[in-house]
């Protein structure tokens, strides 16, 4: 059995069917292989926001049809190539649902312009966990930018029009991504209160950890299949015992992280705490994925930590994905400190003394 079809394996038939048009699709986005100097233009990346929209897929994460599950299902596909689609799909979709839930005059126009003109327009992710803050956004110059800002419990989320001041370039990690950062514009889009806001960092958060397993998902795929061909001492280098534990602990972990997101996209709407499933997912995912994308240049040896091996793109996605927003680490952080906040410790047996000493330290 191909790996794909064993993590597909038990997915809605429609979904499969949906995401093998969508896989078909994107195979038409592909870039070539860029060298060391090479960078991808704003043209570039104009160009492929066109042939989403000529082919419908900009309204596909606002068709009342798109369940959770398949939304994510979109952005893990998208993201199952070790040379990355140089596209910030994660951006660009989230933009658009933002702006569906907008009911402003301002937000309405700028998302009838993006699905309808050859304008585009971005989320600054980071900036809907540190407000007031762009962080990374990929090919900022070519789009607007909503960002958002601190406003009371909530954020006001305000657009960056494309080549006004205030976008400098941001050394991200991944080449495939060119980005700014970018201050916030002086058009109001509206506001979201706690709530609001709640739920729409942890959709951005299990969206992130679906653009996470789908890159990990490839790295592996990549991995395994150099084991098989890379040969040392007249045979497959993947016949060695030491070598397939490895590449099997990770098949498991990354497996783990692919059910995962799956179950979260499934319960997420409606549950009453979205921000933290969110957390849960880019906690265990982004874990796995930095693992997996660390052991694969291991793995693949010398050629590993070359240019011309490739699986370099891949871990580079995953870096960025990774630290846009909360990083891996600051998640499980604010995971611990609600567990202790809660009270909620005892799940793992022993560890009821930890959780009194713990909270008596806090004091």
């Amino acid at each position: 059995m191909r790996w794909s079809t064993l993590l597909d394996h038990g997915v809605d038939p429609d979904i499969r069917e949906l995401v093998g048009h969508w896989d078909d699709f994107t195979a038409s986005l592909e870039a070539e292989r860029p060298g060391p100097g090479d960078t991808f233009s704003d043209a570039d990346f104009l160009a492929r926001v066109g042939a989403l929209r000529e082919q419908g897929w900009l309204e596909f994460p606002l068709d009342p049809d798109t369940s959770e599950p398949l939304y994510q299902a979109a952005i893990e596909h998208f993201h199952r190539r070790v040379l990355p689609v140089p596209l910030p799909l994660v951006e660009l979709w989230s933009a658009l649902r933002v702006l569906s839930r907008l009911e402003t005059p301002q937000a309405l126009a700028v998302r009838e312009s993006a699905l309808s003109t050859d304008s585009a327009v971005l989320l600054a992710v980071g900036s809907v966990f540190e407000p007031g803050r762009s962080g990374w956004v990929p090919f900022a110059e070519a789009a607007s930018v909503i960002v958002a800002v601190a406003h009371g419990d909530g954020v006001e989320l305000r657009l960056a029009e494309p080549g006004t001041a205030g976008r400098a370039v941001a050394n991200a990690p991944d080449p495939t991504l060119p980005s700014r950062s970018v201050e916030p514009g002086e058009t109001v889009l509206g506001r979201l209160d706690a709530d609001a806001l709640a739920a729409l960092r942890g959709e951005l958060l299990l969206t992130q950890s679906a653009a996470l397993a789908g890159q990990a998902e490839a790295m592996l795929a990549e991995t395994t299949e150099y084991l098989t061909v890379r040969h040392q001492f007249g045979v497959p280098v993947g016949s060695f015992q030491a070598l397939r534990h490895r590449a099997a602990d990770l098949a498991t972990e990354v497996y783990a992280a692919h059910r995962l997101v799956r179950s979260i996209a499934e319960t997420m709407p409606a549950h009453p705490d979205p921000e933290l499933l969110g957390l849960i997912a880019k906690s265990f995912v982004g874990a796995a994925a930095s693992r997996m994308a660390s052991e694969a240049v291991q793995l693949h040896g010398g050629i590993g930590f070359t240019w011309e091996g490739g699986v370099h793109f891949g871990l580079k996605r995953i870096m960025q994905l990774a630290m846009t927003g909360p990083t891996v680490a600051v998640c499980e952080e604010r995971l611990g400190r609600r567990a202790v906040d809660a009270d909620a410790l005892s799940w793992a047996g022993g560890l009821d003394d930890l959780r009194v000493s713990v909270k008596e330290d806090a004091r």
